[in-house]
């Protein structure tokens, strides 16, 4: 965020806005983009915790969402933090690399992070199951969406591919484990 041009849109003619989320304290590195650019920095007027939870008409003055860790999305976790146009890019999000990092944190112990993250994939894929009936191979973890759409490289979204059923499975069972079985002769 040391780039004052990151944060303006230049179809917009107005002052850049950057929205916080509702009750995240004032970042030093924000403060300070907020005087050198000219930034207007607002708050979201809820905390937001769950895809539809606002109406985006609530949110009057155009601007961008900062994110304290960039790569955690709507939809989970993002590949890179780059929109170069191609699959492995910003907006996408794969199950393996998903996977991947919430194994990390649990193994740093970072367990509230890693379950959010599993969260937002599994949410993100079974609300697309549920519109199209089809897991897919990536998704638009941004929106939180299938859509697919790259400038270079591999054109297709497959569906039903394995390592998004695999990853979607694992984290089912990190999000809600099996009751213990009761130990003795019980039944």
């Amino acid at each position: 965020m040391s780039d004052c041009n990151s944060i303006r849109d230049p179809k917009l003619h107005t002052t850049a806005v950057l929205y916080l989320p509702h009750n995240l304290p004032m970042p030093a590195d924000v403060a300070a983009m907020q005087h050198r650019c000219k930034v207007r920095v607002l708050r979201l007027p809820i905390t937001i915790t769950r895809f539809g939870q606002i109406n985006p008409a609530q949110i009057k003055t155009p601007g961008l969402l900062y994110l304290p860790h960039p790569y955690v999305v709507p939809g989970g976790l993002a590949v890179s933090t780059t929109r170069s146009g191609v699959q492995w890019d910003l907006p996408y999000g794969w199950a393996p690399t998903t996977f991947i990092a919430v194994e990390g944190m649990l193994a740093a112990h970072d367990c509230a992070d890693a379950v959010r993250i599993a969260a937002q994939f599994n949410t993100t894929v079974r609300r697309i199951d549920r519109q199209t009936g089809d897991i897919y191979e990536k998704y638009d973890v941004v929106n939180a969406t299938k859509r697919f759409q790259v400038t270079a490289g591999y054109h297709q979204n497959v569906i039903g591919f394995g390592w998004t059923n695999a990853v979607y499975l694992q984290f089912e069972s990190l999000l809600h484990p099996p009751a213990a079985k009761p130990s003795g002769n019980q039944p």
